[in-house]
């Protein structure tokens, strides 16, 4: 303990290699200004550290262990210095006591009046590593503080800190401080656990940092009171955990916030309750004012109309008018008390009793500065507000975590390449929050962690970046680590409110930044594109008579009852990247058929009755994320061909009933994998078609022409999917009619009659089509198909009349609609016998 009752001369004590175990003593290093009241002071002082110097304080019983305690309150106190060379280490391990646990603290003038004449200084520089260390010990009410200067306690006018005061500490070499915060349930501090706690206008702390120097901190960060604090975090190995604050001391609220923590001169601002009964009377002088104006208006009026001859009233009068008009007078300037009053209380103060931001910005030098790069790292425990944020480089700043929404409120924000990690819940519209009040420069990343099991319905958006500066000042731009962040059905984007495509967002002119529904989540969209892939597979199977059996028309008249054929159909499907939600997406498939059926004779018909089973696979892939789904599907049907030997007229009857099964998997855009579970599903179609053949001979030749016209109805089962992310995704019962009118033409007689060819071209049209998704039981999304598309090809029929055998091929393609069919080839054989 120092503690020399004196002015007079100086005291140099070195440490090098010394340990001090306090087992009973609450304090290892002490300056005590007081010890005798009757001759109270310190005289100059050096402590100096070399080599590796411990002090570990483990007294349980204590009310509070301090490992460094300089007590120099008094008015007149020497000049102390602290310096630790290059090179040393200096630990100080400390149990918490039942009220207070502290490593290093200093104080001034927080039990004396100050004396302008000798103003206190106090300065440390600590050139090798510094290591604290506060254990809680089980006292979960005790404040504990790792690094603290306090030299405005005192409240009033006695806080008036002499020019020439100075508390000054700079750590050159590695830093580690640990003394945390007490949370409650929902994760809000209750007890004090700050790692820098600096306090008063003339109070300053630096942590110079750099590349090769390692800063861990662990606690919170407070400078109030005119206090500073500056900590450059410069490599992946160095972290910031805690709460970083300039508007509060620790977790002071309300009217006690002023004094507490941002007024560093003695002022003294009306209590909040003395501002409600100004402004009550202000309303009151304000109508008596009002009322002073009527009784004066009355008198003066009175006095006009009185009698010349009548002096005496006049005089009275005149009297009461005055008099009125000093009331008045002095109404007016009490009003003008009252307005300023409130005006200064409200310059300070919000509606809420709370401190402005503009206020701590423009009326105080609070600082926490905070410099961060090279993959440094800040986890937010709890509100901050700081002077600067310099983020570069892969620095991240970590909004504390899902079960507990912060902000981080940055005078000015500058630097590039940093990264905010943020947490929220869009469908309740709770977020992190960035928040800039002055200005900010440079391109940041934010990545918000996905949540598939959201129930949104795109209809949301959510603010994550707030700007409260100018727009000129406002130039930092922000984009997702990804492509957009998934969250239940949809996935959402980042951008400013004029980005928004789907949800209206009031523009407010300041730059803010949202999430908003940009598209499909990975999950939904692979959820939709296996919906148009079973439409399309039910389209595929929607064959026409010639596809399934070849060329009737060319039987003549047959010489067998019996008909078998094969066939084998592939093509693709492209998908429209008109529609935002889903992107862009292929399908290729393939599959075989065949059938048998018999055949009937009469005067002018030939009827054809059958039988067929069908297999079609597809595989269809999205071009947005990398991901496939598989589908496979096998048809029994029957069906029933008329054509009539005359008219060369025919109809076809078709009915099917078919069975799919399939699943997807996909790499989102976060870079996960999501499996979906097996889906099986039934559907039914019915279909009729018709057409007529016109003939023209021209030698061995026949030309022809063949009207056509079909129409198609579907009926398919509702399905669902459970992803292996926790997205659920159903789909309705959907229908399909389908029309189709066009024309064949060809010519029939080529290579000694055996070869047939044709050209086609059809107008289809879907009547419903509607295919209704959802996804988790709040997303209701509709695709529709209702719209009409050619379709076109070339077909050539072998037929060798000999054995009864019919080779038949078709190859066709379409123009876009919501699909586009790029090719498709349909081949097979008929034989009979």
């Amino acid at each position: 303990m120092l503690a020399d009752e004196s002015y007079e001369g100086k005291n140099n004590v070195t440490f090098e290699n010394v340990t001090i175990a306090a087992h009973n003593a609450n304090t290892g290093i002490m300056s005590y200004d007081q010890l005798n009241s009757s001759s109270s002071g310190l005289a100059p002082a050096t402590l100096t550290f070399k080599g590796r110097n411990t002090i570990n304080m483990d007294a349980d019983s204590n009310t509070s262990n301090d490992g460094i305690l300089l007590f120099n309150n008094y008015k007149r106190v020497g000049e102390y210095r602290i310096t630790s060379e290059e090179g040393s280490t200096l630990n100080i391990n400390i149990k918490s006591g039942k009220e207070r646990g502290q490593g290093i603290t200093a104080n001034h003038y927080s039990s004396q009046i100050p004396d302008p004449d000798h103003p206190s200084i106090t300065t440390m520089e600590f050139k090798g590593d510094v290591n604290i260390k506060i254990d809680r010990n089980g006292q979960d009410e005790a404040e504990n503080n790792g690094f603290g200067f306090y030299s405005s306690n005192s409240i009033g006018n006695q806080k008036q800190i002499p020019e020439g005061s100075k508390m000054e500490a700079v750590f050159r070499g590695n830093v580690d401080i640990v003394a945390t915060p007490v949370y409650d349930e929902q994760g809000r501090p209750k007890s004090i656990g700050s790692a820098f706690a600096i306090d008063g206008k003339y109070s300053k702390v630096e942590v110079v940092g750099g590349e090769d120097k390692v800063v861990k901190i662990k606690g919170d960060i407070f400078a109030y009171n005119g206090g500073s604090v500056s900590v450059n975090l410069a490599n992946k190995d160095s972290y910031f955990e805690g709460e970083a604050h300039i508007g509060k001391k620790s977790f002071a609220k309300g009217k006690n916030m002023f004094a507490l923590t941002v007024d560093a001169d003695g002022n003294v601002l009306p209590t909040e309750q003395s501002i409600d009964s100004t402004r009550k009377s202000l309303v009151r002088k304000q109508e008596s004012l009002s009322k002073l104006d009527d009784e004066l208006a009355k008198l003066k009026e009175e006095l006009a109309k009185l009698n010349e001859n009548d002096p005496k009233e006049k005089e009275k009068k005149e009297k009461q008018i005055k008099a009125k008009e000093r009331s008045k007078e002095s109404r007016i300037k009490s009003i003008a008390r009252d307005e300023e009053k409130i005006k200064e209380y409200e310059d300070f103060f919000d509606e809420n009793g709370w401190i402005k931001d503009s206020a701590i910005d423009d009326k105080t030098k609070n600082t926490v500065n905070l410099k961060m790069s090279n993959g440094a790292r800040w986890t937010v425990t709890n509100d901050s507000m700081l002077k600067e944020l310099d983020l570069s480089e892969g620095a991240q700043v970590e909004f504390s975590d899902s079960n507990k929404f912060v902000k981080v409120s940055v005078s000015n924000l500058k630097g590039d390449g940093g990264v905010f990690k943020m947490y929220g819940d869009i469908v309740k519209g709770e977020s992190d929050k960035l928040i800039t009040r002055k200005g900010s420069e440079g391109t940041y990343i934010i990545e918000y962690t996905d949540d598939a099991k959201a129930k949104t319905t795109g209809r949301e958006f959510l603010k994550l970046v707030e700007n409260k500066g100018d727009a000129e000042n406002t130039k930092a731009s922000y984009e997702l680590n990804v492509r957009c962040t998934e969250q239940g059905g949809w996935c959402f984007a980042l951008g400013e409110s004029g980005d928004s495509k789907k949800v209206n967002i009031s523009a407010d002119g300041k730059r803010d930044f949202y999430l908003y529904p940009a598209t499909l989540s990975t999950g939904a969209s692979s959820s939709v594109l296996f919906g148009e892939a079973l439409y399309q597979l039910n389209a595929v199977s929607d064959e026409t008579l010639v596809q399934r059996m070849g060329e009737i028309h060319a039987d003549g008249t047959p010489q067998e009852d019996n008909n078998v054929w094969i066939k084998r159909v592939g093509g693709k499907f492209a998908g429209s990247r008109s529609d935002y939600r889903v992107g862009g997406y292929s399908n290729r498939y393939w599959g075989f058929a065949g059938g048998f059926n018999r055949t009937g004779f009469g005067d002018k018909w030939i009827h054809y009755k059958g039988l067929m089973l069908r297999h079609l696979q597809s595989s269809y892939t999205p071009e947005d994320y990398a991901g496939i789904g598989k589908i496979y599907g096998r048809t029994a049907g029957v069906y029933s061909t008329w054509l009539n030997r005359e008219s060369r007229a025919y109809y076809d009857l078709v009915a099917n009933i078919a069975r799919y099964k399939g699943s997807y998997g996909l790499t989102n855009y976060a870079g996960k994998r999501v499996e979906s579970d097996e889906a099986r599903l039934n559907a039914y179609m019915l279909s009729a078609e018709t057409g007529r053949r016109m003939e023209k001979q021209d030698g061995g030749k026949t030309y022809w022409w063949q009207p056509e016209g079909q129409l198609s109805y579907w009926f398919t089962r509702g399905y669902g999917f459970s992803l292996s992310n926790g997205l659920s995704a159903e789909t309705d019962n959907f229908r399909s009619l389908m029309g189709r009118f066009g024309f064949r033409a060809g010519v029939d007689g080529l290579d000694g009659g055996r070869l047939n060819i044709y050209g086609k071209l059809m107008y289809k049209r879907e009547f419903i089509g509607t295919i209704r998704h959802r996804f988790n039981g709040s997303a209701v999304e509709e695709f529709k198909h209702r719209g009409g598309w050619l379709e076109y090809g070339l077909g050539v029929v072998h037929r060798n009349a000999e054995n009864g055998r019919q080779l038949y091929f078709e190859a066709q393609r379409s123009s876009m609609h919501t699909m586009r069919q790029n090719w498709q080839v349909n081949m097979g054989v008929r034989s009979m016998f």
